[in-house]
């Protein structure tokens, strides 16, 4: 269970933080949280208990989202596969102040072809396509990583810790998953770490800060793809406002 996902009943916040990490401390943590914390029962023990993500990104034509402007800020869509389950969403994420909401939907794989329709009302993606055409959005690249994820707690109070690696970005302009062979990795020495819990930062993971002396940073894959791609030029990444609560230990 995600703490961003939507739920009628969930009153706390729910908080998403991400860290820029090197490989090597990427592998260090991994270890810890292996310790104290379960394996995702999704993951694969030949991936080392990982599995794979890919997700197409959208965006407008000027790159609205890419360059957050107004309420495309705040928002990115996308279609996101997990492997080998093969267990596919369409994904609308908002985010604002570290607070994260996620809103999706599961859909087979032939399915995605009603995108590019007129969807029947009574379709379960009909939201999602009709968020794509109010707002102009079409598939601008695809990402696939490598992830290491970690749960804890239970599900009225979800943690998880995800670890991305092999990064890699190509581009889309359909909607389907292009193949990857030829592209080169987006963060070749480093990993995305992103802790995921509601209300106040748990004590586990304050210990994991205060341990391994990690420092939030804004960190977006897509934002990173973009440029590598050379579909839009680098954005210098900008300190955000302190992290909503402290996640080291005093």
């Amino acid at each position: 269970m995600s703490p961003s996902l939507e739920s009628s009943g969930q009153t706390r916040a729910p908080h998403e933080i991400k860290f820029l990490i090197s490989r090597e401390l990427a592998e260090r943590i991994r270890h810890w949280a292996a310790e104290f914390m379960e394996h995702d029962p999704h993951t694969e023990a030949s991936l080392n208990h990982a599995y794979r993500v890919r997700s197409i990104y959208f965006d407008t034509p000027q790159f609205d989202v890419f360059h957050k402007r107004g309420s495309f800020a705040r928002g990115k869509y996308r279609i996101r596969e997990y492997l080998p389950a093969g267990i596919l969403f369409l994904e609308r994420k908002l985010k604002a102040k570290g607070v994260v909401r996620k809103r999706r939907t599961t859909v087979a794989a032939d399915e995605l072809a009603r995108l590019v329709e007129s969807p029947n009302k009574s379709w379960s993606g009909f939201w999602y396509h009709r968020r794509l055409a109010l707002r102009r959005l079409q598939p601008t690249c695809a990402i696939s990583y490598l992830r290491f994820p970690f749960i804890s707690g239970n599900r009225s109070d979800p943690l998880r810790l995800t670890l991305d690696q092999l990064i890699i970005a190509t581009p889309s302009d359909g909607f389907r998953f292009p193949e990857t062979n030829g592209h080169g990795e987006v963060l070749p020495e480093q990993a995305i770490l992103e802790l995921k819990y509601l209300g106040e930062t748990p004590a586990l993971f304050k210990s994991l800060a205060d341990q391994f002396g990690l420092t939030p940073q804004p960190v977006s894959k897509y934002r990173l793809a973009l440029p590598a791609l050379g579909l839009a030029k680098r954005i210098e990444p900008t300190k955000e406002s302190p992290v909503q609560v402290p996640l080291v230990c005093t």
